[in-house]
This record gives structure tokens, sequence and C-alpha cells, in this order.
């Protein structure tokens, strides 16, 4: 307590509630001025209550996500703050109950932690208190609408996307072979007379469809991932761009080799939503989860048609047939197989010219050799 608070106190008056200040936005599509929107609106409610805002505790996290406390750390401080003796504050301003968090297990746990340390939460647009007696209700109602918001927008996306999708656009991202053109809408015009989307069309690049052609010729005739790769490199023809060990490279990875040979879109086949990423509240991380075939959807897209079926069909026939013993599954002491507990140091050791990962490049138990998986498979001994 400051020492005018002291002086108050003593003459018999209510010290003035002592206030830090949070503010946060998700992403980089929110205005950045957001923050100081929300602190403006803090610093209003404090004056109108009578309250005092300490300039030095006002805290912010900017396009970071309410689904999790990890990376929040103008929160994270200021919870520490709290904890401390002798307390620097008595009250934590917050624009919304959304700004706190979205997930309300870890709202509520860190509101009854701070309550534990003799710290309040007071949410300005709310009106929300957590000295009031029904603040737990008031605030697990808005919490869960809070929550439902975001899954919500997710369901309102993946509509929009699975819509597009149908109507034969793309739904974000790109492909080899293939080049976005974004479609308007000869109907409507945006703000400031720009042209609203109506989505995004791919088109095909002929000399990258030369190159998918030749690849797919090449596994129709037996030939491995890795070998293509190695082939493709050694003759320096244009790769599509890639980030591996953190760095960039323009190279062929028999990685790339097997998307290519196992994308349905290049013989006039788009087949979207096999996949979906699930939120993960306690780390912050999403996780790529298959979806059952029954939810997948194809649609045929001639225009986009670089190979014919029957070639197609061959080289799904390799690729049901063969084991590529580049893109098996990986053998090393590091992963969940019961075989790989065997090999101890895959995934461990890393080449001194690539830092590229050693491997069991031959041998069987329990006389195995490792080496570089750079050299082995992609015909380089270093990446630039």
């Amino acid at each position: 307590m400051s020492q005018e608070s002291h002086k108050t106190a003593a003459a018999g008056e209510v010290p003035k509630p002592r206030c830090a200040i949070y503010a946060r936005y998700s992403s980089e599509a929110q205005r950045k001025t957001s923050i100081e929107d929300q602190i403006r609106n803090c610093r209003a409610a404090a004056e109108q209550n009578g309250w005092v805002v300490l300039d030095q505790y006002i805290r912010s996290d900017s396009e970071l996500t309410g689904r999790t406390l990890v990376g929040r750390e103008g929160l994270a401080e200021l919870i520490r703050l709290a904890k401390t003796k002798p307390r620097p504050f008595d009250l934590i301003l917050v624009d919304d109950t959304s700004r706190f968090g979205r997930y309300l297990p870890d709202v509520l746990r860190e509101c009854d932690m701070l309550a534990h340390y003799g710290v309040s939460l007071y949410f300005v647009s709310d009106r929300l208190d957590s000295r009031d007696e029904a603040f737990r209700f008031a605030y697990i109602i808005k919490g869960i609408g809070d929550e439902q918001y975001v899954r919500g927008l997710s369901q309102k996306v993946h509509r929009g996307q699975e819509g597009c999708i149908r109507r034969g656009y793309a739904a974000g991202g790109s492909c080899y072979g293939y080049k976005n053109r974004s479609i308007p809408d000869p109907d409507h015009s945006g703000r400031g007379g720009t042209a609203r989307i109506l989505g995004v069309r791919l088109e095909v690049i002929p000399e990258e469809a030369d190159i998918v052609r030749r690849i797919m010729e090449m596994r129709a005739a037996g030939i491995g991932f890795g070998t293509i790769s190695k082939t493709l490199n050694a003759e320096g023809v244009p790769a599509p761009q890639r980030k591996y060990n953190g760095k960039i490279h323009r190279r062929w990875f028999p990685s790339a080799i097997k998307e290519i040979c196992r994308n349905e879109i290049y013989h006039g086949v788009r087949v979207w939503n096999r996949t979906q990423r699930v939120f993960n509240s306690a780390d912050g991380t999403k996780v790529k989860r298959k979806r059952p075939q029954s939810e997948w959807v194809r649609v045929e897209v001639q225009s986009l048609r670089v190979i014919s079926d029957e070639l197609w069909a061959k080289v799904n026939e390799v690729n049901q047939r063969n084991h590529d013993k580049s893109y098996g599954r990986r053998i090393g002491g590091m992963n969940r197989t019961d075989t790989s507990r065997t090999y101890l140091f895959s995934g461990i050791m890393t080449c001194g010219l690539c830092d590229g990962r050693f491997t069991i490049v031959g041998g069987k138990l329990p006389h195995v050799s490792y080496g570089c998986r750079n050299h082995r498979y992609r015909h380089s001994r270093s990446e630039e």
C-alpha cells in the first residue's frame, strides 16, 4: 500500500484500489490499436469508479489466441507479480472476459489463484467484478459463450472452405504444378472500390506440369522416391521451395516426390477434408489427425488434369505394391515402434557437413551401419 493510501486509511477512509491492466488481441488480422483501445476503456472505468491505475503494471499480449495460456507472457507476468509480497496491486482490469481467455478451465483456475493472493478481477465491458458473490456463476455463463464463439467461428470457416471446393475453387495453400489466381466478383465491389473475391482458382503451369508427368512416368516404372529425387537434383531440374532443418532449400526431397505421386489432383480429382487440426489448450499446439474416408470431399476438376487415368492407375499400383525404403516407417531409437527401440542411435546423430540426421542405411541386426540421409536419398553432402 502506498504512503498516500496509508494516510487515507488512517483518516478512516477506504483506500482506493490500485489497478493493473491486461489487454490482448488474437491475430495479425486485427488492428494493432486494439490494445490501445482496451487500455483506454480500462482507464475510463478506473476513473469512473475512483480507482488508481498503476502505469508500471500495464501488460498486453499481441497476436496470441485466448484458447491457451501458453506463450502469453504479459498475463503470466501479472500473475507472478500478484503472488509477491507486498502485493503490488489489488485489482486487474480487463476490457472483457474474452480478452482474459477463451478456455473456461484455464480462466477459472487463474481467477481462483488470483483470489487466493488477494487480487481481484474486473471486466469493464461486461461489468463483472470477482468481488461480487454472483461473479463465478456469471463468469461461467459468459465463458461458455466465449468458448462457443471460437468453435462456431471454426465451423463457419470449414463450411466456407467446403463451399469453395464444391464450386471448383481452392480452399487455400498451393500445389506444385499450379498457380493461384484470384477470381473477382463482377457484381460486387469491396470497400474502397476493391473487387470482392469469389474464390481462388488453380491454373496449370505448363513447365511444372511436364516435370510432374515425368515424375509419374518414373514412378509408374517402379523407381523409388529417393532415386527420382536424386535424378532430378543431379540434372538441376527446378524444385519447389521447402523448409528443412530450419533452412530454405530448393531441392527435390523424397517426401516431395511422394506427395506428388499420391496427389489425385494431377488426374483431375480434388480430394479435400482428409485431415483436421485439433488444438490442444494444454500446450498451445495443433495436432493433425486423419478423418474417416466417409467425410472426404471429392470433386472432379478436369481443367487441372495433367496426366491420364491410365498413368495414374499405374502409379497408384506401384504405390500400393512397393515398400519404398526411403519413405517407410522410420526406424530409430526415439520413435514409438517396438522395432525402433533396438536401434539406439537413429535420430540422434547428425552429419557434420549438412546437419542432416543419420539413419540406418544398411545391414541387419545386430550389425547395422549409419549414414547421412541427405547424401543417401538426395545425392547431396551439403544443403545450400
